[in-house]
């Protein structure tokens, strides 16, 4: 079956391509690959073992793949943005002409030139991802919205931990008084196992001159739909705050806004009037209410939410897609 989108460059393992191109545009010398193998042997010894059962081989470096990552948490997407990407559309000439007028409208149109019966579309990977948000238009057709989804799928999986951070989280200062610590308002979510659609905050540790504050406040309260036994409840969270997306079983979506402490006290207080009991029918749709509830707190647009198809399966699906339409509403770089 013929796919509707696919990556012609870079060719091979994409997350050693962007980590090369964040070592030249640091003028760093280039990372080496790591040596790993099934018996958790020691790398320096993988390359010369004599064990026919020691399978090594190489894998992108951590330490380099982390660094590209962190720029990304930080803001910083100059890495993102140097990082070529072809991908050709094999769709209809309709579907691209609606695409590439929803991108020349908020600016965002990669280059798209016909080749033979498809289309060749070239731009970085910072443009890419800033040109799947828009399948949040309630005017693109269902068609156009399912090639920027697979797009996005295409390039976040392809470039993994590179591509979950940049695809899958952001970062958003609100603050009144950027020179405030303030607090930090996360939104997770996660429309598969394990599933998760909640709210987090940092509830601040005892601190003192010998162990000051951390620059950045750190969630480590939480609040939303989580497993209890073998059932969905509407509750406190204090687990799982500090996963991100490209972790084993991390969340598919992370959100931070940092925002001042008074905002961070009324989300806490929102908390504290949604901690009833709720039976399990109304779950998604009571914490949808909270969800939209802390929207409005932190002065920012409502998510539109597409009509429910009735097709949804678990409680948390529907909370995390709102989650998720959150996230692509906010401005990358």
């Amino acid at each position: 079956m013929q796919k509707n989108v696919e990556l012609l460059e870079p060719r091979g393992d994409c997350e050693q391509f962007i980590i090369d191109v964040d070592c030249r545009r640091r003028g760093l010398p280039p990372c080496e690959r790591e040596w790993v193998c099934q018996h958790s042997c020691a790398p320096e010894t993988i390359p010369d073992c004599q064990d026919m059962n020691c399978e090594g081989t190489t894998v992108v470096n951590s330490a380099c793949i982390a660094a590209v990552c962190d720029q990304a948490a930080r803001g910083d997407f100059a890495s993102f943005d140097a990082t070529q990407v072809r991908l050709r559309f094999n769709v209809d000439a309709s579907v691209v002409a609606e695409l590439e007028k929803a991108a020349s409208d908020a600016d965002l149109l990669p280059g798209v030139e016909k080749e033979g019966a498809t289309f060749v579309a070239t731009g970085s990977l910072l443009a890419f991802a800033r040109y799947c948000a828009l399948r949040i238009n309630q005017d693109l057709s269902e068609s156009a919205r399912a090639v920027l989804m697979e797009t996005e799928h295409i390039l976040a999986s392809q470039f993994y931990r590179a591509g979950a951070a940049l695809f899958q989280q952001r970062h958003v200062d609100l603050r009144t008084d950027r020179a405030s610590r303030g607090n930090v308002i996360l939104f997770l979510g996660s429309g598969v196992w394990p599933v998760r659609a909640l709210v987090g905050w940092e509830v601040p540790e005892r601190y003192s001159r010998r162990y000051p504050a951390p620059a950045n406040p750190a969630p480590n309260r939480g609040f939303g739909l989580r497993l209890e036994g073998k059932a969905f409840c509407l509750g406190p969270i204090d687990s799982g705050l500090h996963e991100v997306p490209g972790d084993l079983y991390g969340p598919q979506t992370h959100l931070e806004f940092r925002v001042d402490q008074a905002v961070a006290d009324r989300v806490i207080a929102l908390c504290n009037e949604y901690a009833t009991a709720v039976p399990e029918n109304e779950l998604a749709d009571t914490a949808l209410g909270f969800m939209r509830a802390v929207v409005h707190e932190l002065g920012l647009p409502i998510p539109v939410m597409p009509p429910a198809h009735g097709d949804e399966e678990g409680v948390c699906v529907r909370p995390a897609q709102f989650i998720r339409r959150l996230l692509l509403a906010q401005h990358l770089g």
